[in-house]
C-alpha cells in the first residue's frame, strides 16, 4: 500500500492538492506492524530516484531505491526503524545519467517546528 495514492496523483496533477505537504517528503508512519518513516518527491524528469543518509552510510544501494508511482513523476520509499533526528537527502539520476543531490534534510516528527538553532550545522545547499 503506498502513502501517495492515486487520488492524490489526481489531485496533484490538478493542481488542487491543498494538502500535498502530508504526502511529500518524509514522515513518519506505520505500514502495518512496522513503523518507519516513507519518502515521497516529485521528480517529473529522473531516471530513477534514491534515498540515502546517516541511516545507510550515504550509499545509494537497491534497498534505498525509490519506487515511480504512475506518470506523475512521485517516488516513493518506506524505510523501517528510522530515529527522528537523522540526516537524508534525495540522490537523483537525470534521463542524461547525471547524479544530481537534493540538499540535507532532518526527519522530524510530525508537528515539530523547524528549529534553526538545532539545524544550523546543516548546509541548506543542493549539490
Amino acid at each position: 500500500m503506498f502513502h501517495f495514492t492515486e487520488y492524490d496523483g489526481h489531485l496533484f496533477g490538478e493542481g488542487v492538492h491543498y494538502n500535498i505537504y502530508e504526502k511529500l517528503g518524509a514522515h513518519f508512519i506505520k505500514q502495518g506492524r512496522k513503523a518507519g518513516v516513507v519518502f515521497d518527491v516529485w521528480a517529473p524528469h529522473a531516471k530513477n530516484v534514491w534515498v540515502v543518509g546517516e541511516f545507510n552510510n550515504w550509499e545509494a544501494s537497491g534497498e534505498y531505491q525509490m519506487e515511480r508511482l504512475g506518470d506523475i513523476g512521485v517516488y516513493e520509499l518506506f524505510v523501517p526503524s528510522l530515529k527522528e533526528g537523522m540526516l537524508y537527502k534525495y540522490r537523483i539520476e537525470t534521463a542524461d545519467g547525471e547524479f544530481l543531490y537534493k540538499e540535507f534534510k532532518r526527519l522530524r516528527g510530525y508537528r515539530e517546528q523547524y528549529d534553526a538553532e538545532r539545524d544550523k550545522g546543516v548546509k541548506q545547499k543542493t549539490y
